[in-house]
């Protein structure tokens, strides 16, 4: 009987009977209106502009893609990219690579072409409307694993890797077509900013641009290993500074 439930369903309706059984049921609605792209990703998903980072110099090793795979990989291994696969996207996903190195490369190389051929379609066709973002909400937002919490109503969920591929081109909006939104009952957001700000090296440059694009009203400095925050709005003021108080200590060569 089970089997034939499977093959009668789809695995979006699998995944709303667990979500059910498990107490936390969501809908999925479509998009109504323009959407920051910077709100849904900071300050919670630095995974985000991994990616952006990613994309980038990707655009800039195109020929080297084609040519030579090997030097390509190679020099991405070297990069966030590949520790984004390796310390978060394999662990959550896939741990059972961990223990198995040739199947962990297979994943890493078709991850790569896999982005590769992203990359193409969005430079040839643009974004595709019938693969949606789709955002996350939630009917009682709690704080995150870390401790934050933060005055959102909508928080990145997948396709993060077309999200990047947005921002890279130079998108500040996400159109109601190009999202849809999935409501759970109890939504506790993901936050992959500290771990991967550690696991990368990243510094003050990097984590106060990708602070900023989050809370563009806030101005952040940096004075003798201290940190500043200005913001008109003193809710922002506060959460920044909030912010600021969970993920400093992951930052490189930033004495607080």
């Amino acid at each position: 009987m089970l089997k034939v439930v499977k093959r009668v369903l789809s695995e979006e309706q699998r995944r709303w009977l667990r979500s059910t059984a498990s107490g936390n049921p969501y809908r999925i609605v479509r998009g109504s209106e323009p959407v920051r792209i910077g709100d849904v990703v900071s300050p919670l998903r630095y995974d985000v502009m991994i990616r952006v980072r990613h994309f980038e110099r990707h655009a800039e090793r195109l020929d080297l893609f084609a040519s030579d795979f090997d030097r390509y990989e190679r020099l991405v291994r070297r990069e966030p990219y590949f520790v984004w696969f390796q310390r978060a996207r394999v662990p959550a996903w896939w741990p059972w690579l961990l223990d198995d190195p040739a199947g962990f490369e297979r994943a890493w190389h078709e991850r790569l072409r896999a982005s590769a051929a992203l990359f193409e379609s969005f430079t040839a066709r643009g974004f595709d409307p019938a693969h949606p973002i789709e955002l996350h909400a939630g009917r009682r937002v709690h704080e995150t694993p870390t401790g934050k919490r933060i005055t959102r109503s909508l928080y990145s969920g997948d396709g993060n890797h077309r999200l990047a591929l947005l921002l890279a081109g130079g998108n500040e909006v996400l159109l109601p077509t190009q999202y849809r939104v999935k409501r759970y009952r109890s939504l506790v957001p993901t936050d992959s900013t500290g771990f991967l700000v550690r696991e990368t090296g990243a510094g003050w440059p990097e984590y106060r641009s990708f602070l900023e694009l989050g809370y563009p009203s806030a101005a952040l400095t940096l004075d003798g290993g201290r940190v500043r925050v200005e913001a008109d709005d003193a809710a922002v003021q506060a959460e920044v500074k909030a912010l600021l108080d969970v993920d400093l200590p992951y930052l490189a060569g930033l004495e607080t």
